[in-house]
């Protein structure tokens, strides 16, 4: 009998509570009515191209346990990459770089991951860290897990660059935008929540200060040898801060090997992530293909 549970009905519980979440904030990329936004455009200036909106990508087995033990995954990076094929889903004369995906098509951008033969450096740096936690060398991992941005919003000084922000965040951005990631958090209710990138121990206005107002105390538990990232415990979760994989090389050979695989070997050691024998790591795939695969048939 396999170790692993998949509690879909309870994902879908989240899902729809995202929906209502991203409808009420008016978050979705194709109905944008962020309350805050005018406020955060007044704090760019310099702005002359600007994405604006912002969801998560939540997978449709999220809620997975092993022998007993939850395995709640959410990654969050700063803010959405935007590449020329995203113009599709909103209006190219007005968003010439286009506009950061609905949820529904962003969940389904992300699970589509699962069957890519190729992966930018970011995906397959995620990848290999849900390889490290669930110690399952399978590119269906991507079903398991939740990505997210701290920012709703990124602003363009630029018109030549295509695919990030060249214009740093404000204080009144993050200010604006936190309570929305608190809301996602609520409701995805993880185990672990990584952040990807050195945004988020930023000094001048650092995450871990919202997260404490937020979700109470943390306790350190491990650091980098550089003390920049560390592993935190929270009430509720465990919080780990990384560096970002955009540059795979370096991430894979030095900086995950001493600021992201210590701590993830450090929640299996003390029992807070499973161990995972490699008869259950194949059984995973055995379980989760087929039904990744219909699912995916169904929504092309």
């Amino acid at each position: 009998m396999s170790g692993w549970l998949f509690d879909v009905p309870k994902t879908r519980r989240r899902y729809q509570a995202l929906v209502k979440h991203y409808q009420q904030a008016g978050l979705n990329a194709d109905n944008f009515a962020c309350q805050h936004y005018a406020v955060c455009e007044h704090s760019q200036r310099g702005a002359k191209n600007l994405f604006k909106g912002g969801t998560l990508g939540l997978m449709p087995l999220y809620d997975v346990s092993y022998n007993g033990t939850p395995i709640r995954i959410f990654i969050i990076g700063k803010e959405d990459g935007y590449t020329p094929e995203s113009r599709r889903y909103g209006k190219p004369e007005l968003h010439p770089y286009g506009i950061p995906a609905n949820f529904s098509i962003r969940c389904k951008q992300c699970l589509q991951a699962t069957q890519r033969t190729t992966l930018n450096p970011h995906i397959k740096g995620t990848l290999l860290t849900l390889q490290r936690i669930f110690e399952v060398q399978s590119q269906y991992l991507y079903a398991s897990y939740a990505l997210g941005n701290g920012l709703r919003c990124a602003f363009q000084k630029d018109p030549n660059s295509e695919n990030h922000s060249d214009l740093p965040d404000t204080p009144i951005m993050r200010r604006n935008c936190f309570p929305y990631l608190v809301k996602e958090i609520e409701i995805l209710e993880p185990t672990l929540v990584i952040t990807q990138g050195n945004w988020a121990i930023d000094a001048n206005h650092p995450v871990m200060a919202q997260l404490h107002r937020a979700f109470g105390p943390s306790k350190r538990l491990m650091m980098s040898s550089n003390g920049k990232h560390g592993l935190y415990e929270f009430p509720s979760f465990m919080y780990l801060t990384s560096y970002h994989p955009a540059r795979l090389g370096p991430w894979k050979t030095r900086l995950a090997p001493d600021a992201l695989w210590p701590m993830i070997d450090h929640l299996k050691d003390i029992g807070y992530l499973p161990r995972i024998s490699s008869e259950e790591a194949a059984q995973y795939e055995a379980i989760v293909k087929p039904a990744v695969d219909k699912l995916l048939n169904r929504l092309n």
